[in-house]
């Protein structure tokens, strides 16, 4: 009988973090990725590796890595999941400078199946909502870096702008597709031509730089009806209530419900004697709002409504088409007592003038779940933090963001926490706590060397085994708590085959 192979035990201070009932790192994420099928999401997206690590592991990999808060790539790669891969940061960044892989096609198909298992379509208020955000960008060689201008900040930055769409409903948001857009001002090219002009980068970055932001949209929108995304509204802030996109709203047979600015963009207001005025939205409101106002059925606003005419022809050389849509004027109950000039108000749009004021603003309160996205992505979700230099990584950082936060939502609506931040930092801890152990492990391999050594029990080369034997066994043991070998990345379809898989881990014997 082998004494040693009987009472080798895993590591002290490793055993009982795994075995915490708490930690539930070695079925939460798996379930996840089972759940959602992305071994054939990845397949079906084209995200293949001929040699090396597999597509599977490397985007598994990469999604891991920001719920680490790895401040790098390399970083990431040399102290933390280092530790339970063998793999180098130079395959990470190779995987993120291919320009043949459709990180929008996974996006989209993630998107897709949290859409169908956590029942979004069964949700009686959908809407698609439209936004974009800047990440400041200051390195001169970065590619596709343009000047924008940011109405936070209120004055023109450089950096990259990214155009999303998103699906949200009362139970949460998910994004459904990003593009970069790169303005005609202070552009930055590339540091070298595109190894393939037809490939998806290649064909990404023309679009970039030759479309606007809202040919961007109406194509996004294109793509995830197609999908099979249904939803009853279209939702933007004013820099999106533009003709263009009232236009795609009535083409795609959504019920556009927009802010507008107080620009030139002139109404046709029929009065009661039958004489048609052509106001803009301040002579409009100096105009018509008088004795208008009533208060908003459990809102703290006073609103204002009319039926008005919109020419929804761009062209100046084409016959005018009117379309009839309803104006929405709100301001704070408490404007009256201020002097005229002060009085601050906000102006909606629709193209169905028969919703009710209520329903606009309870239809238009879904676009905050995009500003939420964007705040949880730049500080937690790794948007656009890869130190890289090329437009392609750029591309892979905004889907990965969005993939990060799909696979947080549906945690969320399954029961493993309240809220996408409650998940994401239940992940992070469950997993400082494994990355923690197996570091703290080396310090104790470390010692137990030395006393095996001093002993001089062993030679040289009985040394070695014992070490490369104990060395082996928890490194398979912290790849199988992590759900990191390709064993539980290939399994789709029972998650309850890791878990057992994983307990008859324990008693095998040390060989």
């Amino acid at each position: 009988m082998n004494h040693f192979n009987n009472k080798f035990n895993l590591p002290h201070n490793i055993e009982p973090t795994v075995k915490d009932p708490q930690l539930r790192i070695d079925n939460l994420l798996a379930q996840i990725w089972s759940a959602l099928g992305l071994n054939g999401h990845l397949g079906r997206a084209g995200m293949t590796k001929r040699s090396g690590l597999s597509a599977r592991e490397t985007v598994f990999l990469l999604l891991m890595w920001r719920w680490l808060c790895g401040s790098s790539i390399a970083m990431f790669c040399r102290d933390s999941m280092q530790q339970f891969f063998q793999a180098r940061k130079d395959a990470v960044y190779e995987f993120f400078k291919r320009e043949d892989l459709n990180w929008r096609s996974l996006n989209c198909r993630v998107a897709r199946a949290v859409y169908q298992r956590c029942g979004f379509q069964r949700s009686s208020l959908r809407a698609f909502v439209i936004d974009d955000t800047i990440k400041v960008r200051r390195c001169k060689k970065m590619e596709g870096v343009s000047a924008h201008y940011d109405h936070c900040l209120k004055k023109t930055v450089i950096g990259q702008q990214v155009v999303t769409l998103g699906l949200a409903a009362e139970d949460g948001f998910l994004p459904l597709d990003s593009d970069l857009f790169i303005s005609s001002k202070s552009v930055q090219g590339l540091n070298h031509e595109h190894q393939d002009g037809r490939s998806v980068v290649a064909r990404r970055d023309r679009c970039a730089r030759e479309q606007s932001k809202p040919q961007m949209v109406i194509s996004m929108l294109k793509k995830a009806l197609r999908m099979g995304f249904e939803a009853s509204y279209l939702v933007a802030d004013s820099w999106y209530g533009t003709k263009c996109i009232i236009n795609a709203a009535l083409e795609l047979e959504l019920t556009a419900v927009l802010r507008m600015k107080r620009g030139n963009l002139k109404y046709r207001l029929r009065q009661a004697d039958g004489n048609e005025l052509l106001l803009d939205a301040n002579e409009l409101y100096a105009a018509a709002i008088r004795g208008k106002w009533r208060k908003a059925a459990d809102l703290p606003w006073r609103v204002a409504s009319f039926t008005v005419q919109l020419n929804l022809e761009t062209d100046v050389r084409k016959p005018e088409r009117w379309q009839r849509v309803k104006l929405l004027f709100l301001r704070g109950l408490d404007a009256e007592k201020r002097s005229s000039r002060k009085k601050k108000w906000a102006l909606f749009l629709t193209t169905d003038p028969q919703l009710s004021a209520e329903q606009m603003l309870r239809a238009y309160s879904l676009r905050w779940s995009v500003e939420v996205y964007f705040k949880e992505a730049k500080q937690h979700l790794g948007f656009l933090s890869e130190q890289t230099r090329s437009f392609a990584s750029y591309i892979a950082s905004i889907h990965l963001c969005a993939v990060r936060h799909l696979l947080l939502t549906y945690a969320a609506l399954n029961g493993h926490g309240q809220n996408v931040p409650e998940v994401r930092e239940q992940i992070k801890e469950q997993l400082d706590m494994l990355s923690f152990a197996r570091r703290l492990w080396n310090y104790f391999r470390s010692l137990a060397y030395r006393s095996i050594r001093a002993g001089k029990t062993l030679t040289e080369h009985s040394l070695d085994l014992v070490m490369q034997t104990i060395d082996r066994q928890v490194e398979q043991f912290l790849e199988t708590s992590l759900q990191l070998d390709v064993l539980s990345l290939e399994i789709d379809d029972d998650p309850a085959v890791l878990s057992g898989w994983i307990r008859l881990f324990w008693i095998q014997k040390l060989e």
